[in-house]
């Protein structure tokens, strides 16, 4: 879980959009290196997919469309948030982030809610 100020709701690492044309692998890939200074090799295991779902819905900007991926990675390498794009982070286990949805005080983005459920084990 990711929070990108000290203001903002946490959310699972990755991007609003991706860039035109790019492959949701890609952004993936991208938001690793941007969000957990994560920067993968031409001989490193790429991320495997886990999980999508897509709704519709409104928010204070008005009606949107959104379309959530969900990838795996085995990596031993260092871990850095980069602090212009993550104020705090943190790694939960299925049990943890279950205590944290159901207390009131952790606030968690609507947008990352419905993948949740298909993200435990």
């Amino acid at each position: 879980m990711q929070q990108t100020s000290d203001a903002a709701p946490l959310r699972l690492p990755g991007d609003r959009r991706g860039r035109p044309g790019e492959d949701p692998a890609d952004t993936a890939i991208r938001e690793l290196g941007e969000k957990l200074g994560i920067e993968l090799g031409p001989h490193d295991d790429r991320p495997l997919p886990v999980a999508c779902t897509s709704w519709q819905g409104r928010v204070a900007a008005g009606q949107i469309r959104c379309h959530l991926f969900a990838y795996e990675l085995r990596y031993d390498g260092p871990i850095r948030h980069q602090r212009e794009e993550v104020a705090d982070g943190w790694w939960w286990t299925d049990a943890e982030l279950l205590t944290h949805l159901s207390d009131p005080r952790w606030h968690f983005a609507h947008t990352t809610r419905p993948m949740i459920p298909d993200l435990l084990h």
